[in-house]
């Protein structure tokens, strides 16, 4: 529950940190698995630099929002988990 004085409970701030954490994470194990693709080996490398960052940040994005997605799911798991 957010507060509404005092700022930040260490709750709220264990939550960010444990979601960038999975984002991170998350986007180390998609790397790798994206580099051992033959889209990769065969056309990604060889790309101009703008071809490159538009599929990058189109990759950013849908990493984010596949985090943010899970962070959710993990949390309302070990609410359940905790509240039974």
């Amino acid at each position: 529950m957010i507060l509404l004085h005092g700022g930040f409970s260490y709750e709220m701030l264990g939550f960010l940190g444990g979601g960038f954490a999975l984002f991170t994470v998350l986007l180390v194990l998609l790397h790798l698995w994206a580099r051992k693709t033959a889209f990769y080996r065969d056309e990604f490398a060889v790309m101009g630099t703008v071809p490159k960052m538009i599929y990058y940040l189109a990759f950013l994005v849908v990493a984010g929002f596949v985090a943010f997605v899970a962070t959710f799911v993990i949390l309302i798991l070990v609410a359940k988990i905790l509240g039974s």
